[in-house]
């Protein structure tokens, strides 16, 4: 088996370098990936390959292997690995999707190389959802105050992150909306999370106007 896919990666490789090469010369901004997405749709068809779109806006689904661990000597195959990752999605049906396909995946490697897979899938953090109505009157009140600290308000495009407040969003009406903290002078900078990350402190105190300001307008629209 080892042999015949050695033998099988080699027959393709001026495929892959041909593939690597205009991924690389066609770059896309994360969550915009319209025309990479499109690529891998027309590259499979015709493969004798289940093709689904529509998946997350299309593609919209993100799949993180954080940790390979395959410990042992360096040069003989190891009888076990161990792979840990994050999965994440725009709408629970993505995420149902995601789980259902993994689980297919591992079984197909399972019967393909004859070992056997562990799966370990554990449901987390659910959607962000902002409720509509909510998120217009947040707008309308940041929008409105008059203070020289919030100058701005803008919608924000679709992102996925692991975010505690996605359980309160799914209990009760929900706004969950970002404060600006890009450092003076700085024309791109990195997000949160990234190591060279750094903030603007003077945005603490818009934060907390920000909040105050929305909670203010909610009681007083809600007397």
């Amino acid at each position: 088996m080892k042999e015949k896919l050695m033998k099988m990666l080699e027959n393709r490789k001026d495929e892959m370098i041909k593939i690597r090469r205009y991924l690389h010369e066609n770059p896309e901004l994360s969550f915009q990936e319209k025309k990479t997405s499109q690529y891998i749709v027309e590259f499979y068809k015709g493969k004798n390959v289940e093709i689904q779109t529509n998946v997350g806006e299309g593609y919209g689904i993100i799949v993180t292997i954080g940790s390979f661990d395959g410990k042992g000597t360096f040069n003989v195959i190891k009888d076990k690995v161990e792979l840990e990752g994050d999965v994440r999605g725009m709408t629970e049906e993505t995420r149902e999707l995601i789980e259902k396909e993994i689980r297919r995946i591992a079984k197909g490697i399972e019967e393909e190389f004859n070992v056997t897979c562990e799966l370990t899938y554990t449901p987390d953090y659910p959607p962000l959802y902002n409720n509509p109505e909510l998120t217009k009157m947040v707008e309308t009140a940041l929008k409105n105050t008059n203070d020289r600290d919030i100058k701005e308000v803008k919608e924000f495009p679709k992102l996925s992150p692991s975010e505690d407040f996605a359980h309160y969003a799914k209990k009760f009406p929900a706004c969950f909306f970002y404060i600006c903290c890009t450092p003076k002078g700085v024309e791109k900078p990195y997000f949160n999370h990234h190591p060279k990350f750094d903030i603007d402190e003077d945005a603490l105190l818009v934060a907390a106007k920000a909040v105050g300001t929305v909670i203010c307008d909610y009681y007083q629209i809600n007397e």
